[in-house]
C-alpha cells in the first residue's frame, strides 16, 4: 500500500484542478468570499501535494529539465497564494491558469527524464 511518485503526481494534478475550478469555473466575473476561501483550501492541498512530490522526486531532482519546471511550478503556487489572498478574480483565475501549465512542464520533464 505504499505510495508511489506517480501517485503522488496524481494527487497534486487533483488539487490543481479543483483549484482551477473554484477560480475559473464558478463566474467569470465575479467570485463569493466563500468561492476564494474553497480555492485557499484547495491551494492548501496542492501545495501539500506538492512538497510531496519533490520529497519523492528522487533521481528526477538533479535533472535539468526537472529542475527548471519544479523551480516554476513552486514560483507559481506563490503567484496563485498573493492571488487568492488578495481576492482577486481576474489574478486568481490567471495564477490557477499558470498552476496548471506548470504541471504540464512538469509531466514533459518526468517524460524525457524516463524516456
Amino acid at each position: 500500500h505504499a505510495l508511489t511518485f506517480d501517485d503522488h503526481m496524481t494527487d497534486y494534478h487533483e488539487a490543481v484542478e479543483r483549484l482551477l475550478g473554484q477560480v475559473n469555473g464558478r463566474n467569470e466575473i465575479r467570485l463569493t468570499a466563500r468561492d476564494f476561501d474553497d480555492a485557499a483550501e484547495d491551494l492548501q492541498a496542492a501545495r501539500a501535494a506538492w512538497q510531496r512530490v519533490r520529497a519523492e522526486a528522487g533521481p528526477l531532482a538533479s535533472q535539468a529539465g526537472w529542475t527548471a519546471a519544479a523551480r516554476e511550478a513552486s514560483a507559481a503556487l506563490e503567484q496563485a497564494e498573493r492571488a487568492i489572498a488578495r481576492k482577486n478574480t481576474t489574478t486568481a483565475g490567471q495564477a490557477a491558469e499558470r498552476v496548471k501549465a506548470t504541471y504540464y512542464d512538469l509531466l514533459l520533464a518526468v517524460s524525457k527524464a524516463r524516456g
